[in-house]
């Protein structure tokens, strides 16, 4: 017999488990801790559990100059829009990364015009450096209009995404 697999008579678990984890006389309405759960509008098929998170308050995602661009990204990284979920922050301004994470799955966030602060994760990140927390892989980038301009945060943005994804080019 293992410690992992200990037989435990049923009278045991009553004692051990004396609250239930949900509340169920709660009504609905009232501020429940648990199960509150955001509902996230995305673009995309979230397919892989990918979030670009971008920050644009003229547009529902992005401006069709944008989405081109993010089109050539993620061709390059060998996924498609059925693949990934692109949230615009600008519309959800209380915004975590816990709300990303419960309610797309995700297991690599992408941000662009968005800072970890923003997100309320517990630390900074540079520009460009890949970061894992909590089985999530992060990277944050400057906007999409900045990328665009600059030649060399292209080519810092590249060698991220040659990290995260495992691109071999």
């Amino acid at each position: 017999m293992s410690i992992d697999n200990i037989p435990l008579p049923v009278s045991m678990y009553q004692s051990l488990f004396k609250k239930n984890l949900v509340d169920l006389k709660a009504k609905p309405g009232q501020n429940n801790s648990l199960g509150k759960e955001k509902s996230i509008d995305f673009l995309g098929g979230n397919g892989k559990n990918i979030a670009f998170i971008l920050s644009d308050p003229h547009h529902k995602f992005l401006n069709d100059n944008e989405l081109k661009f993010l089109s050539g990204l993620i061709s390059a990284c060998d996924i498609t829009m059925a693949d990934i979920a692109i949230v615009n922050f600008a519309h959800y301004k209380d915004l975590d990364y816990k709300n990303v994470i419960s309610a797309l799955a995700s297991k690599k966030i992408l941000c662009f015009g968005v800072l970890a602060t923003d997100l309320n994760l517990p630390f900074a990140i540079p520009d460009f450096q890949v970061q894992l927390f909590n089985e999530v892989q992060y990277i944050f980038c400057p906007n999409f209009e900045h990328l665009q301009k600059n030649i060399s945060s292209k080519k810092q943005l590249w060698a991220s995404l040659q990290k995260i994804f495992k691109i071999n080019k």
